[in-house]
């Protein structure tokens, strides 16, 4: 799976196209991209509140 991170990034942000409808823009928000980006801003939350 190619997964190309910094065609998401923009900056400090995450933008990308969660859903088939706008002409011209592939689909770049799939479920094989968003699981690995929440699961690390989940560890991150948990490592800045202390918690597990």
């Amino acid at each position: 799976m190619d997964l190309r991170w910094f065609d998401l990034q923009n900056g400090s942000d995450i933008r990308g196209v969660a859903l088939d409808g706008v002409a011209g823009e592939p689909v770049t928000l799939t479920p094989d991209i968003v699981r690995p980006i929440g699961f690390a801003f989940a560890q991150w939350l948990a490592e800045k509140k202390n918690t597990k």
